[in-house]
Protein backbone atom coordinates (compact mmCIF):
# COMPACT_ATOMS: atom_id res chain seq x y z
CA UNK A 1 0.00 0.00 0.00
CA UNK A 2 2.08 2.87 0.98
CA UNK A 3 6.16 3.45 1.34
CA UNK A 4 7.80 3.57 4.84
CA UNK A 5 8.42 7.20 5.79
CA UNK A 6 12.14 7.84 4.59
CA UNK A 7 11.99 5.99 1.39
CA UNK A 8 12.92 8.19 -1.76
CA UNK A 9 10.97 7.75 -4.45
CA UNK A 10 11.54 8.97 -8.32
CA UNK A 11 9.28 11.94 -8.33
CA UNK A 12 8.28 10.87 -12.05
CA UNK A 13 9.19 7.63 -13.30
CA UNK A 14 10.23 6.83 -16.96
CA UNK A 15 7.53 5.82 -19.09
CA UNK A 16 6.17 2.41 -19.96
CA UNK A 17 8.63 2.19 -23.05
CA UNK A 18 10.55 -0.55 -25.24
CA UNK A 19 13.32 1.58 -24.92
CA UNK A 20 13.45 1.38 -20.98
CA UNK A 21 13.68 -2.38 -20.43
CA UNK A 22 16.25 -4.10 -19.41
CA UNK A 23 18.40 -5.83 -21.44
CA UNK A 24 18.26 -9.54 -21.87
CA UNK A 25 21.18 -10.11 -20.54
CA UNK A 26 20.96 -8.12 -17.41
CA UNK A 27 21.00 -9.72 -14.38
CA UNK A 28 17.90 -9.42 -11.75
CA UNK A 29 17.72 -10.33 -7.80
CA UNK A 30 17.19 -14.14 -7.40
CA UNK A 31 13.80 -12.77 -5.56
CA UNK A 32 12.27 -10.78 -8.76
CA UNK A 33 9.48 -11.32 -10.39
CA UNK A 34 9.48 -11.95 -14.45
CA UNK A 35 6.98 -10.55 -16.54
CA UNK A 36 5.60 -13.91 -17.37
CA UNK A 37 4.54 -14.45 -13.92
CA UNK A 38 2.68 -10.63 -13.71
CA UNK A 39 1.22 -11.36 -17.13
CA UNK A 40 -0.61 -14.05 -15.37
CA UNK A 41 -2.45 -11.40 -13.01
CA UNK A 42 -5.68 -10.11 -14.65
CA UNK A 43 -5.20 -6.76 -13.09
CA UNK A 44 -2.21 -7.12 -15.61
CA UNK A 45 -3.88 -8.69 -18.23
CA UNK A 46 -4.19 -5.71 -20.81
CA UNK A 47 -0.25 -4.61 -20.81
CA UNK A 48 1.79 -4.72 -23.19
CA UNK A 49 4.82 -6.58 -22.70
CA UNK A 50 7.26 -4.09 -22.65
CA UNK A 51 4.69 -3.16 -19.63
CA UNK A 52 5.12 -5.88 -18.40
CA UNK A 53 9.09 -5.96 -17.69
CA UNK A 54 9.10 -2.47 -16.92
CA UNK A 55 6.78 -3.74 -13.57
CA UNK A 56 9.27 -6.62 -13.07
CA UNK A 57 11.83 -4.15 -12.90
CA UNK A 58 10.04 -2.00 -10.76
CA UNK A 59 8.04 -4.18 -8.34
CA UNK A 60 9.51 -5.38 -4.90
CA UNK A 61 8.96 -8.91 -3.62
CA UNK A 62 7.66 -9.58 -0.26
CA UNK A 63 7.05 -12.85 1.74
CA UNK A 64 4.19 -12.93 4.59
CA UNK A 65 3.74 -15.42 7.12
CA UNK A 66 0.21 -16.84 7.77
CA UNK A 67 -1.06 -13.91 10.42
CA UNK A 68 1.52 -11.58 10.24
CA UNK A 69 0.10 -7.74 9.72
CA UNK A 70 0.82 -6.66 5.83
CA UNK A 71 -0.88 -3.13 6.71
CA UNK A 72 -2.43 -1.74 9.73
CA UNK A 73 -5.20 0.32 9.83
CA UNK A 74 -4.26 4.34 9.96
CA UNK A 75 -0.85 3.65 8.89
CA UNK A 76 0.80 6.31 6.94
CA UNK A 77 2.66 3.92 4.48
CA UNK A 78 1.59 3.99 0.49
CA UNK A 79 2.65 0.85 -1.51
CA UNK A 80 0.32 -1.16 -3.73
CA UNK A 81 0.12 -4.92 -3.47
CA UNK A 82 -1.01 -7.46 -5.68
CA UNK A 83 -0.94 -11.03 -4.32
CA UNK A 84 0.70 -13.60 -6.36
CA UNK A 85 -0.12 -16.10 -3.95
CA UNK A 86 -1.67 -16.71 -0.45
CA UNK A 87 -4.89 -15.10 1.06
CA UNK A 88 -5.67 -12.57 3.74
CA UNK A 89 -8.31 -11.19 5.84
CA UNK A 90 -9.40 -7.50 5.89
CA UNK A 91 -10.90 -6.30 8.64
CA UNK A 92 -11.74 -2.91 9.96
CA UNK A 93 -12.58 -1.70 13.95
CA UNK A 94 -11.91 -5.88 15.03
CA UNK A 95 -14.41 -6.51 12.45
CA UNK A 96 -13.62 -8.80 9.26
CA UNK A 97 -14.83 -7.19 5.93
CA UNK A 98 -13.58 -9.08 3.47
CA UNK A 99 -11.14 -11.33 2.29
CA UNK A 100 -8.24 -11.33 -0.57
CA UNK A 101 -6.64 -14.34 -2.78
CA UNK A 102 -4.22 -14.54 -5.41
CA UNK A 103 -5.02 -12.15 -7.83
CA UNK A 104 -6.57 -9.51 -5.51
CA UNK A 105 -4.72 -6.40 -4.98
CA UNK A 106 -5.08 -3.96 -2.08
CA UNK A 107 -3.45 -0.27 -1.06
CA UNK A 108 -4.64 1.67 -4.20
CA UNK A 109 -6.34 4.18 -1.75
CA UNK A 110 -3.51 4.61 -0.31
CA UNK A 111 -1.23 4.36 -3.32
CA UNK A 112 -3.05 6.79 -5.98
CA UNK A 113 -2.05 10.45 -5.60
CA UNK A 114 -5.11 12.35 -5.16
CA UNK A 115 -3.08 15.62 -5.87
CA UNK A 116 -0.36 17.47 -4.05
CA UNK A 117 0.82 14.30 -2.87
CA UNK A 118 -2.24 13.62 -0.71
CA UNK A 119 -3.16 9.79 0.17
CA UNK A 120 -5.11 8.23 2.05
CA UNK A 121 -4.26 6.83 5.58
CA UNK A 122 -4.97 2.55 5.27
CA UNK A 123 -8.31 2.14 6.29
CA UNK A 124 -8.47 -1.59 6.76
CA UNK A 125 -5.93 -4.41 8.20
CA UNK A 126 -4.84 -7.06 6.07
CA UNK A 127 -3.54 -10.00 7.72
CA UNK A 128 -2.50 -12.93 5.85
CA UNK A 129 -4.46 -16.12 6.42
CA UNK A 130 -1.38 -18.41 4.78
CA UNK A 131 1.70 -17.71 3.52
CA UNK A 132 1.60 -15.21 1.21
CA UNK A 133 4.22 -13.62 -2.00
CA UNK A 134 3.03 -10.31 -2.83
CA UNK A 135 4.06 -7.90 -5.36
CA UNK A 136 4.60 -4.52 -4.37
CA UNK A 137 4.64 -1.65 -6.48
CA UNK A 138 5.68 2.22 -5.24
CA UNK A 139 2.61 4.84 -5.63
CA UNK A 140 4.72 6.83 -8.58
CA UNK A 141 4.29 3.26 -10.30
CA UNK A 142 0.99 2.92 -10.13
CA UNK A 143 0.10 6.43 -10.65
CA UNK A 144 2.50 5.90 -13.92
CA UNK A 145 0.75 2.55 -14.66
CA UNK A 146 -2.73 3.88 -14.12
CA UNK A 147 -1.86 7.13 -17.19
CA UNK A 148 -0.61 4.88 -19.52
CA UNK A 149 -3.23 2.19 -19.01
CA UNK A 150 -6.18 3.15 -18.93
CA UNK A 151 -7.95 -0.37 -18.49
CA UNK A 152 -6.08 -0.98 -15.53
CA UNK A 153 -6.97 2.61 -14.12
CA UNK A 154 -10.31 1.46 -14.76
CA UNK A 155 -10.22 -1.57 -12.90
CA UNK A 156 -7.93 0.19 -9.48
CA UNK A 157 -10.65 2.93 -9.85
CA UNK A 158 -13.66 0.80 -9.75
CA UNK A 159 -11.74 -1.08 -6.63
CA UNK A 160 -11.28 2.33 -4.83
CA UNK A 161 -14.75 3.80 -5.15
CA UNK A 162 -16.12 -0.14 -3.69
CA UNK A 163 -13.91 0.30 -0.88
CA UNK A 164 -14.52 4.15 -0.29
CA UNK A 165 -18.40 3.24 -0.33
CA UNK A 166 -18.10 0.79 2.53
CA UNK A 167 -15.84 3.75 4.85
Amino acid sequence: MQAPAGVCRAAHPAPLTATAVASPGARRSPSAVSAAEIARVDLFADLTPEQLARIAGWARLRSVHGGERVTRRWDASRDFFVILRGTADVERDNQRIGDLAEGSFFGELAAVDWGAGYGYPRLATVTATSPMRLLVLEPSHLNRLMTEAPPLAARVREAMRTRLATV
